[in-house]
C-alpha cells in the first residue's frame, strides 16, 4: 500500500467495519508470517461473518439459555448425557491439545485453524442439532 497512489487502506474504517477483533483475528491466525499482508475493510469485514459473529453468536445463546435455566459454573455436569455431549466435549478436548502444542511452537495458523474449526462444528452441528432440546428447558 501506498498512501501517494492512494491505495492505502484507512485503519479507522477496518476497525468500525468490524471492531478491531476481526483485524486482529486476520492477521494473527488467517496470514502467514512469511507471507504478503493483504487488508481491506472487504476482509476484516468477512473475518467477522465468518468468525467472529459466529463465535459471538454461539456465546450469546448459551448466556441467554443459562440465565433462564439459572445454570450454575461450580456445579460438575451430568457428564455429558446426550451421545452429541460426548463428542463436543471430545472435540474441544482436541481442539485444546492442537492449538497449545501449536502455540507452543508459536504457530497461530495452525492454533487459529483448530479453533475456527471447531466453532463453526459447535454452532453449526452442536448448537443447531440440540437447540430443541435446550429449549425444552
Amino acid at each position: 500500500m501506498s498512501k501517494s497512489l492512494g491505495n492505502s487502506v484507512n485503519p479507522f474504517e477496518c476497525v468500525r467495519c468490524g471492531r478491531a477483533d476481526p483485524l486482529r483475528w486476520h492477521f494473527a491466525a488467517r496470514v502467514a508470517p512469511d507471507m504478503q499482508k493483504r487488508v481491506s475493510v472487504d476482509i476484516v469485514s468477512g473475518v467477522a461473518s465468518s468468525f467472529i459473529n459466529t463465535y459471538w453468536n454461539t456465546y450469546a445463546f448459551f448466556v441467554m439459555y443459562a440465565r433462564l435455566d439459572r445454570f450454575e459454573v461450580r456445579q460438575q455436569p451430568s457428564h455429558a448425557s446426550a451421545r452429541g455431549d460426548r463428542w463436543i466435549i471430545s472435540v474441544l478436548e482436541e481442539t485444546i491439545v492442537t492449538a497449545t502444542e501449536a502455540l507452543d511452537h508459536y504457530d497461530t495458523l495452525q492454533a487459529g485453524r483448530a479453533i475456527e474449526n471447531f466453532v463453526d462444528l459447535l454452532s453449526n452441528w452442536y448448537v443447531r442439532g440440540n437447540r430443541r432440546r435446550f429449549w425444552e428447558g
